[in-house]
């Protein structure tokens, strides 16, 4: 299956992902983007190990600890996207839009 990469950076790689019975078994670069062309880095090579591994979130939590010892509490989903969707609208009313998603955006590499 032809797909694009999920990750926040420039490259915009294509890729080339095996699904069988209903499970990724392997992803590869694809071969649509021509800068790529059949490139990917190994974080997103392993995408499969994280989205199937034990260490996974299944469920949101919200932290209830401090940063130093942190402790965490189960919620459900429409408390974690309350909680979410209030502390953007905080952050865009104190601070402006541009404070959540910058207008001259590249990804994870900030202005360059």
């Amino acid at each position: 299956m032809a797909t694009a990469c999920p990750l926040d950076c420039p490259d915009s790689c294509s890729l080339s992902v095996t699904v069988r019975d209903g499970r990724v078994t392997e992803i590869d670069g694809g071969h649509d983007n021509p800068v790529t062309n059949g490139y990917i880095c190994a974080k997103v090579r392993r995408f499969a190990e994280r989205l199937y591994g034990d260490a996974r979130l299944r469920y949101p939590l919200v932290r209830t600890g401090g940063k130093a010892q942190p402790s965490f509490a189960r919620v459900d989903w429409d408390e974690a996207l309350a909680l979410v969707a209030a502390r953007i609208g905080t952050v865009r009313n104190e601070w402006g839009a541009e404070a959540i998603v910058p207008f001259c955006y590249g990804g994870s590499n900030g202005y360059v």
